[in-house]
């Protein structure tokens, strides 16, 4: 486990260096950025890989290089591997690749007793470049993740 965490760190931190003082929207070339997607495509597996998860639960994630900003974006869904199950709990994450730090989570819950599905949900404080208006609504908040996680060329 701590193996894991050293070469996540290590990732991390060539990610940084090779992506640090380069303006994305000027001059890089297709194969640049071919390579900043693979890498960040890279530090999601290893997040995944990272996660603790039982083999009841499926476990999927995607990444977004934004070249704008030159970020990486991963997302971690995990939800049961029966979705038809009566109790179910499926919750997205995101992260910021490069670092490691969740930036939000928003989580659907259904218990088997036939009632409701609730949701749950929040954005770190700190991330200011994901501000929603009341970062309790969680309708917001899953908007929020689909559109850092879609390659529009706004995030």
């Amino acid at each position: 486990m701590k193996l894991s965490r050293t070469l996540l760190v290590l990732a991390v931190i060539l990610a940084a260096a090779v992506g640090c003082g380069k303006d994305e929207k000027a001059g890089s070339s297709a194969s640049e950025i071919f390579a900043l997607r693979s890498q960040c495509a890279e530090l999601g597996k290893k997040l995944l890989a990272g996660g603790v998860h039982g083999q009841d639960v499926q476990a999927t994630q995607k990444s977004n290089y934004s070249q704008q900003i030159n970020r990486c974006y991963v997302e971690l869904d995990f939800s049961p591997a029966d979705a038809g199950s009566p109790d179910y709990q499926a919750t997205r994450y995101l992260y910021d690749g490069q670092t490691g730090e969740m930036l939000a989570w928003y989580r659907v819950d259904r218990n088997g007793d036939g009632g409701a599905e609730n949701t749950a949900c929040s954005i770190s404080d700190n991330n200011a470049n994901l501000w929603v208006p009341d970062t309790t609504v969680c309708d917001d908040v899953n908007a929020k993740i689909t559109e850092v996680m879609t390659d529009n060329g706004k995030n």
